[in-house]
């Protein structure tokens, strides 16, 4: 039988398909990826597309020939119609080992493979029922009352696929999820233009379209690959990691790297320093292997060690530290090691911990240990410190920051005259954190600006609402850190918080600590003097526990120079600490500043400040740190103590 026009031209669709897949099945496999987790199921793709356009041909051929025998035309039309149903499944298992979550759209895959199973039932039986298709004697192919089912299985993995990518949107970056968005409206627009002309057979076509763009985003080696380094990049390394299904027992990670990273990165140019990254994956390559080697970034690399780790390990520093010949010169490297077990810790949550310890290694543990593990121990630290982070900012975005207040007592008047204002984070339980908890990591990630900023406005607020002042409070004390003196807009903010509750400038004394105190830089230097001329005091706090001097009392414009707990337990545990702390009261007063002694914690210390000449105390004496409401309390019913 003479093919017509329109049979010709589903012979050219599926031939173009056929050489695409087949161009893209070489590529695929002469150029894969060792360490791509999907690399199966994708090459599994290509093969069933293969066969979906075979199938198609030669149905196409079987029937229009007209020279077999019906049950071959049934074997040959069913294999190829089970196929298609046989791809989507296919391809949404691809898609959830994408998100690499076990537990992806279980039920609605569930109920997709419930629906394979019939309908590659209702397939199988067509030669006797003709629910799908059939073939009468003469060869003639028609569909039954059930074909339709498989344009529904067609849409419905569709929408479980666009159900599972939107679910798990934050698992992808932005070129992996515009290229699966794509796929999906290529196979959208192909099985509704296959719906619409049926006598053209162009789904297996625009299935092989899908898999060039897939290939292109998700499956090309080459976006794992630093090709100015020449080895596997990070996002291949966890690929690699992710890929490792049975891990030997004694399977460990290692990290390399130079001790020198920032001095290389400052000395030598870009591409002096590329030479230097690309040498050192070589060598790292010529004793782990040439696809056990990736590049991390900021000159530190990674391996995986199956059977001697730490013989290897010290194969790969020996031959780093050989020295590495650069044009005229040769320059001699500090190599390191570091390690941990694969089977715990090769989760991308712990490899960024880890490498974040690597590279925070010191100095002097490297002098003693240049192969060391990674403990258990430093991971849970690192990640008490990211929990804690996550815990402030959560606070910060649900205003769960509290200022409680602590009274600083006169001798002179016999009364509470001021108090400092101490932050607290209250938990999404009502745990009270202390700031010794979460300060120290708020100035690291640069968030206790905003602490600062919250801090000042509660502050503001709580004098106004509850006239401070007129209650008898003269002064409050809000830490200042450095960070925060390193704003150039610190005087703009900060006056326009206290504009807004009516607050005077010389209402609150900004207490710096002894980082703050020793800095020298200009920006710094500038806030300070423009606020004391805007009217703002300022407290030295913690005097005496480390760098905080005179030679800064002096630069530095102060109303009160505190003096830190340990000087009044020295003091109070020895002759020697006693005269020291009376030098120095003597000191502060000399040159006409307040000294306030911190940690007054009983009457004998309370004395001896007393007779030493402090004139204001502050400590559990007379109070611990509480909320607004019981200082408020405490004020009215202690305005006066004797």
């Amino acid at each position: 039988m003479e093919l017509s026009f329109m049979q010709s031209t589903e012979l050219y669709i599926d031939y173009a398909g056929a050489v695409l897949l087949i161009i893209l099945g070489i590529m695929y496999r002469v150029r894969k990826s060792s360490i791509l987790k999907t690399g199966k199921l994708y090459f599994a793709l290509i093969i069933f597309v293969l066969l979906q356009i075979s199938g198609d041909i030669n149905s196409h051929l079987f029937l229009s020939k007209g020279e077999f025998p019906n049950y071959s035309l049934y074997a040959v039309r069913m294999i190829s119609l089970l196929i298609y149903p046989l791809l989507n499944l296919c391809y949404t298992e691809y898609i959830k080992l994408l998100t690499a979550n076990e537990n992806t759209g279980r039920k609605l895959i569930l109920l997709l493979r419930v629906f394979f199973v019939v309908l590659a039932g209702l397939i199988v039986s067509s030669p006797l029922t003709h629910l799908v298709f059939s073939v009468d004697r003469n060869g003639v192919y028609s569909t039954g009352p059930c074909y339709y089912l498989l344009y529904c299985f067609g849409f419905y993995n569709i929408i479980l696929n666009i159900y599972i990518l939107l679910k798990y949107k934050n698992l992808f970056s932005k070129n992996d999820y515009f290229a699966v968005n794509c796929s999906l409206i290529i196979d959208f627009v192909f099985i509704v233009g296959q719906l619409l002309l049926p006598n053209i057979l162009i789904i297996s076509f625009g299935n092989g379209l899908m898999l060039m763009i897939l290939y292109t985003s998700l499956e090309n080696p080459d976006k794992f690959i630093n090709e100015e380094v020449e080895c596997y990049n990070y996002k291949g390394f966890l690929s690699k990691l992710d890929n490792m299904d049975n891990i030997h027992s004694n399977s460990v990670i290692l990290l390399f790297g130079v001790a020198e990273r920032d001095h290389l990165n400052t000395m030598l140019s870009r591409t002096l320093l590329f030479e230097v990254n690309k040498e050192l994956g070589q060598r790292i390559k010529s004793v782990m292997g040439k696809n056990n080697v990736f590049y991390l970034g900021n000159g530190s690399f990674a391996s995986v060690a199956h059977d001697t780790p730490y013989e290897s390990a010290e194969s790969v520093l020996k031959k780093i530290d050989e020295g590495i010949q650069l044009e005229n010169s040769k320059i001699f490297l500090f190599s390191y090691a570091c390690f941990l077990p694969c089977e715990r810790y090769k989760k991308t949550e712990w490899i960024r911990k880890a490498i974040d310890i690597f590279e925070n290694k010191s100095a002097v543990d490297l002098i003693d240990n240049k192969i060391s593990p990674i403990t258990a121990e430093q991971l849970s630290l690192v990640k008490m410190e990211e929990d804690t982070v996550h815990a402030i900012l959560d606070a910060l975005e649900h205003d769960r920051l509290d200022v409680y207040y602590q009274t600083i007592y006169s001798n002179e008047g016999n009364r509470h005259v001021g108090a400092e204002a101490l932050v607290r984070m209250i938990t999404e339980d009502g745990q009270v954190i202390s700031p010794a908890s979460f300060i120290p990591l708020a100035e690291k990630h640069g968030l206790i600006i905003s602490i600062g900023e919250k801090v000042l406005e509660k502050v503001c607020r709580f004098a106004s609402e509850n006239n401070l002042k007129e209650r008898g409070v003269d002064f409050i004390d809000v830490n200042l850190s450095s960070l925060q003196c390193m704003q150039s807009d610190l005087y703009d903010k900060f006056n326009a918080i206290l504009k807004k509750y009516n607050i005077d400038h010389n209402y609150i004394n900004l207490e710096l600590n002894e980082t703050a105190c020793i800095n020298d830089h200009k920006i710094m230097k500038n806030n300070i003097t423009k606020m004391n001329k805007g009217g703002f005091n300022f407290a030295m706090d913690d005097f005496g526990i480390g760098y905080a001097n005179v030679i800064n009392m002096i630069k530095l414009p102060m109303r009160f120079v505190k003096l830190d707990i340990s000087l009044v337990r020295s003091a109070l545990e020895s002759e020697d600490g006693k005269i020291i702390l009376k030098s120095i009261v003597s000191l502060i007063n000399g040159l006409g500043y307040e000294s306030v002694a911190e940690g007054v914690e009983n009457k004998e210390s309370y004395d001896m400040l007393l007779e030493l000449g402090c004139k204001y105390f502050q400590g559990y004496l007379f109070s611990k740190p509480v909320p607004g409401a019981e200082f408020i309390a405490f004020i009215d019913k202690n305005a006066y103590a004797g």
